[in-house]
């Protein structure tokens, strides 16, 4: 990174027409450019219920700071039982972005509004009403199901405009995948933060290895589907993170570094807390206990149909290059389908793959190491890949939690 933000301003605001809300932001960074300008998050509902406009704020710039290692103050306005929650999520983000970066910077301090009194509307009913954040990719869609066999009345949600190089292509896999049993909000104005975030740093929209997506982005696609839960009366959102992101986690430099950012425990366990103290709102995943071979493997088999409707490429479509194309290739060549169509031939990355797979410190350096040493003819991980946990946050109605 060539540099960081100096200083951070945000505010956020209902617009007159209660079916929008804009979010305001004016970044200076440290070799003194600016960037300015407005997130416009559309419902496609009009919001009639109150909810907490301070969270979402919160976790704005929870998600600003962090993306540009941001070393002032943060300001927060929350509950003194919220605020150790809050902290939690953010040090483990700019874990991460540091662990990115190689470079070591923090908030300098959290100012902190304890006299905030939240205007929230805590949900209670006696269904379970379940929001499921949808990708169109195998996790949402298989959350789906497990939501499903478990009884939860279930609004799918897909949040238009987060991924700047793939939306297009998750959003039509999404409607075939739901039809017309999906919510859409549309996200006006992210793609800038973006773009100039990807001029600064070599850690994003780099092809193959590096995509667009930025780090933090599931706390914000959180916070912005929370005020459709409270107006759809749903208890609990659900967030699709399989266990080889949910459990990806080091310990370096005295910090834990959550790999995969806020698709890990350590970042969706103290927001699912600090949600439920002021909202009475749960987050979970329903295949935090399943490993991406087990859940895909699960599809192929049972819901082909299904399996060739996913988006799963960073890139648009499969580009047959980067680290994802080359697993679901593998997996589908061990389960000897032809379903995902690839720009180019995975198959040439496997020589590279073995080389580098069988080097010393192969194990902490690439991402789904057990899987890729199964799926290369190493049987010693089978068993525990195969095999799903039970997760200690899954909610109280939530017992079939294997796939059948």
């Amino acid at each position: 990174m060539q540099k960081n933000a100096s200083s951070i301003k945000t505010s956020v605001f209902v617009n007159s027409l209660k079916n929008a809300i804009v979010l305001n932001y004016d970044l200076c960074f440290s070799d003194m450019t600016n960037l300015q300008g407005e997130l416009s998050v559309y419902y496609p509902l009009t919001l009639k219920k109150s909810f907490d406009i301070k969270i979402i704020e919160n976790y704005f710039q929870i998600f600003l700071s962090q993306l540009y290692l941001y070393d002032g103050d943060i300001n927060l306005e929350c509950s003194s039982d919220e605020f150790p929650f809050y902290k939690e999520v953010t040090e483990g983000l700019y874990a991460i972005r540091n662990y990115d970066e190689n470079l070591y910077l923090f908030p300098n301090s959290y100012n902190i509004n304890y006299n905030y009194i939240s205007e929230s509307n805590c949900i209670e009913s006696n269904d379970v009403n379940v929001i499921n954040l949808v990708s169109g990719g195998k996790d949402s869609c298989v959350a789906d199901y497990l939501l499903t066999i478990n009884n939860a009345n279930v609004f799918r949600c897909f949040i238009s405009g987060l991924n700047i190089k793939s939306n297009d292509g998750e959003l039509q896999a999404c409607h075939k995948l739901y039809k017309d049993r999906l919510d859409v909000i549309r996200l006006e104005g992210f793609e800038s933060l973006i773009t100039f975030l990807s001029n600064i740093s070599d850690c994003y929209g780099k092809p193959p290895s590096r995509n667009f997506i930025p780090r933090g982005r599931d706390i914000l696609t959180i916070a912005l589907v929370y005020p459709l839960a409270i107006n759809r009366n749903c208890q609990y959102i659900s967030h699709g993170c399989e266990k080889d992101l949910w459990e990806n986690n080091i310990f370096e430099c005295g910090m834990n570094i959550p790999l995969h950012d806020s698709q890990s425990k350590l970042i969706i366990e103290p927001m699912n807390k600090q949600m439920s103290i002021s909202t009475g709102i749960h987050v979970f995943s329903p295949i935090a206990g399943m490993h991406e071979i087990y859940i895909l493997t699960w599809l192929l088999k049972n819901f082909p149909e299904k399996a060739k409707q996913l988006q799963f490429c960073f890139w648009g479509e499969g580009c047959g290059e980067c680290t994802k194309c080359i697993r679901y290739y593998l997996i589908e060549r061990h389960n000897q389908k032809h379903l995902f169509n690839f720009r180019k031939n995975p198959a040439d990355l496997i020589p590279d793959l073995r080389i580098n797979i069988n080097k010393s410190d192969a194990e902490k350096k690439i991402r789904f190491y057990n899987e890729l040493k199964y799926l290369l003819g190493d049987d010693t991980h089978k068993d525990a890949l195969f095999n799903p946990t039970y997760d200690r946050n899954f909610p109280t109605f939530f017992e079939r939690w294997s796939l059948t």
